[in-house]
C-alpha cells in the first residue's frame, strides 16, 4: 500500500507476525510439532516443496522469535475501539504460555515419543529433560507481571456477594486483568447455559459433577470425594451464602467462585424479565422440574448442572413471539489470556524449576488468586509434589471454561492410563427421574459418559490422504 504511513505499516506488519505466530501455536498445541511456514509454498512437480515437521524445540524457538520481533511495533494498550487487537502485553503473555507448554512433561524429555522422527531421522520431541525450560517460562511470566499494566480485578466489597459478582465481572467486562480478549456476542453461550425455566431450553451446556466438586469449600479446603456426598445423602435446612433450604449438601458452603460459575439443583437465582426485575427462580433439574427434561424443549441437558460463568451480569429474559429469549450484552470479552493465568503460569514454572526453595514466592502469587476469590491463604510447608497438585487444582477452578483444561491435562501427560484424568467416566444426576426438590431418585450419582483416552490421543492425527500426498509429513504417533 503505497500511501500508508510508516507507523501504520509497522503496526500492521507487527500484528500480522503476531497472528501468524498464534495460528502456528494453535496448530502446535493440537498436532504437536508442525511445519513452520513463513511464506507461500509453491508445489514442484517432483514434490521438492513438500514440508516435513520441524522439531518441537525449533517450533518454540521460532514462535518466541516471532513474538519478540512483533512486540516493538504493537500498541502498548488497546483503545476501546480496538479491543481484540494484539498489544505488547499480549505478545509477552502468549510467550509465557508457549514456554510453559514447552517445559511441560508432554514435550520435555518424553520417552514415549522416542521413535517419533522425520524421514531423515530427526527427533521431533527432545528425549532429554531440561529443567531450564521451566526457568524460561517463569521469567516470561514475570516479564508480563513487571510491566505493571495489568492488575487482578479485586472485589469492591469483601463480602460473599462481592466476591461472586467480582468473579463474574472478570470475563464479562473489559477490565485491567484482561491482557488479550476476543470481543464476543454471547447470545448462543447464554441461551445454552441458562436453565430451562428462563429460556424454555434445557441448558444444553452441561457441567460434570467432577468439575463442580473441584471447587474448594468455603474455608479453602479441598472437597470430600464425590461418592461421600452420595453415600450420606443430605440436604441443608437453613439459608447460607449462595444456597437456600433443601440444597444438596455437596453445594453448601462452597467458595464464591463456585456460585459465580455453576447453576446447580435447587439454586435460587434470577435472570428476571424487565417486567418483573426482582424475580428469583428455584432451579428444578429433576424430571418434572421447571428446568427438567419434561418441561424443556430443544437440546437437552445431560448432568443437571450448567455453567454460569461468562453470563453477563445484566442478562435478563423477555418473552417474544418466538418464546423466551435472553437479553445479553454485545462486545463481551472472552479472555484469551489474563493476568490470573500469568500468575498461575509463574507459580507452576517456579515450583517445577526450584521446588521447595521457591515456596515463599510461589505462595505469594498463588494466595493472591485465592484471596481475590475470598479464600484464605495457604500457610503450610509443602513438598514440590504437594504444591504441584495445589497449583493444578487452582488452575482447573480459576480458569474453568476458558479453554485450558483439555490442553493442560495433555501437556501434563496425565490423561491416559488406569488413573488417567481423561480415561474415567464422568457423572451427573439422573435427569430421567425425580418429581420434587429432594427426590433421591434424581440425586443419584449417575454415569453420564464413559470416556476412553489412549496414548495416541494426545496428538491430533493428520488426515490420511494428506499424509499420503505429502510423504515428508509423518503421521502422529501410534496412528
Amino acid at each position: 500500500v503505497k500511501d500508508m504511513g510508516e507507523l501504520e505499516r509497522t503496526r500492521l506488519v507487527s500484528e500480522t507476525r503476531f497472528m501468524r505466530a498464534m495460528y502456528h501455536f494453535w496448530l502446535l498445541r493440537a498436532y504437536g510439532p508442525i511445519p513452520i511456514v513463513e511464506s507461500t509454498v509453491a508445489q514442484n512437480e517432483d514434490g521438492s516443496a513438500l514440508l516435513g515437521r520441524n522439531t518441537m524445540e525449533e517450533c518454540v524457538d521460532w514462535l518466541v522469535g516471532e513474538l519478540d520481533a512483533s512486540t516493538p511495533g504493537l500498541s502498548d494498550v488497546s483503545l476501546p475501539s480496538e479491543f481484540g487487537f494484539p498489544t505488547k502485553g499480549a505478545a509477552l503473555a502468549m510467550k509465557s504460555r508457549i514456554l510453559l507448554y514447552s517445559a511441560s512433561p508432554m514435550y520435555n524429555g518424553n520417552n514415549v515419543y522416542a521413535n517419533w522422527k522425520n524421514n531423515d531421522g530427526k527427533q521431533l520431541i527432545s528425549q532429554t529433560y531440561d529443567n531450564e525450560k521451566w526457568k524460561l517460562a517463569a521469567d516470561a511470566a514475570l516479564d508480563v507481571i513487571n510491566t505493571g499494566n495489568y492488575q487482578l480485578l479485586e472485589a469492591e466489597e469483601e463480602t460473599f456477594e462481592g466476591y461472586v459478582e467480582n468473579y463474574r465481572k472478570i470475563s464479562t467486562t473489559w477490565n485491567d486483568e484482561i491482557i488479550w480478549a476476543r470481543p464476543s456476542n454471547t447470545n448462543w453461550w447464554v441461551s445454552g447455559c441458562l436453565p430451562g425455566v428462563f429460556t424454555g431450553w434445557s441448558g444444553r451446556n452441561s457441567l460434570t459433577l467432577e468439575l463442580a466438586n473441584a471447587y474448594f469449600m468455603a474455608d479453602g479446603t479441598t472437597a470430600p470425594p464425590i461418592d461421600d456426598w452420595f453415600d450420606n445423602l443430605s440436604f441443608s435446612n437453613t439459608v447460607s451464602d449462595g444456597t437456600v433450604e433443601n440444597t444438596f449438601s455437596m453445594f453448601v458452603d462452597r467458595e464464591p467462585r463456585f456460585y459465580a460459575s455453576v447453576h446447580f439443583p435447587n439454586m435460587e437465582v434470577g435472570y428476571p424479565p424487565a417486567s418483573h426485575p426482582d424475580a428469583l427462580y428455584r432451579l428444578g433439574f429433576y424430571y418434572t422440574g421447571n428446568s427438567g427434561l419434561i418441561s424443556s424443549g430443544g437440546d437437552r441437558n445431560y448432568t443437571g448442572l450448567t455453567p454460569r460463568k461468562h453470563i453477563p451480569l445484566e442478562t435478563t429474559t423477555y418473552k417474544g413471539s418466538d418464546g423466551v429469549q435472553p437479553v445479553y450484552s454485545p462486545n463481551v470479552p472472552y479472555p484469551e489470556i489474563r493476568l490470573g493465568e500469568i500468575f498461575l503460569n509463574y507459580v507452576e514454572a517456579m515450583n517445577e524449576y526450584a521446588g521447595a526453595s521457591a515456596q515463599g514466592e510461589v505462595l505469594q502469587y498463588l494466595n493472591s488468586i485465592r484471596n481475590r476469590a475470598g479464600l484464605q491463604d495457604y500457610t503450610g510447608t509443602y513438598t514440590k509434589e504437594e504444591m504441584r497438585e495445589m497449583i493444578r487444582q487452582e488452575r482447573r477452578v480459576e480458569l474453568s471454561w476458558e479453554g485450558h483444561r483439555f490442553f493442560d491435562v495433555r501437556r501434563w501427560f496425565i490423561g491416559h492410563g488406569a488413573a488417567g484424568v481423561f480415561n474415567q467416566p464422568v457423572h451427573g444426576f439422573d435427569l430421567t427421574r425425580g418429581t420434587y426438590d429432594m427426590d433421591p431418585d434424581f440425586f443419584t450419582n449417575t454415569v453420564i459418559q464413559n470416556r476412553l483416552f489412549r496414548t495416541e490421543h494426545y496428538m491430533f492425527p493428520i488426515r490420511a490422504s494428506e499424509v499420503a500426498f505429502n510423504t515428508e509429513l509423518v503421521q502422529a504417533p501410534f496412528y
